[in-house]
């Protein structure tokens, strides 16, 4: 098995180091981008980790989601026969449906 991130998911990981990057420090920035390697590593061990959310959209069916430790941030990920395919890295506070369509 193994992971492969969505354009989306890679998106958000950089649009999320940077503002940590200038609103916080590099250090932090790293520490970001080092619980979302570390968190989606923990998948390729235990696919089946995280939640399945309840959404009514079918789109999003098969959709879990795994917080990550050390920021208000979930990794949204699917677990297919050959992969683990990170949909997006969302923080908390945003609205999951407008982000996950």
């Amino acid at each position: 098995m193994k992971l492969r991130f969505t354009e989306k998911a890679v998106a958000s990981i950089r649009r999320s180091k940077a503002h940590y990057r200038r609103e916080a420090s590099a250090s932090i920035a790293e520490r970001f981008n080092a619980d979302v390697i570390a968190t989606a590593s923990l998948l390729l061990r235990s696919p089946q980790l995280g939640r399945v959310p309840v959404f009514d959209d079918p789109k999003l069916a098969n959709l879990r989601t795994l917080p990550l430790a050390g920021f208000p941030y979930a990794i949204y990920y699917r677990v297919e026969a050959d992969a683990i395919l990170i949909v997006d890295v969302i923080h908390g506070a945003r609205d999951l449906k407008s982000l996950l369509r």
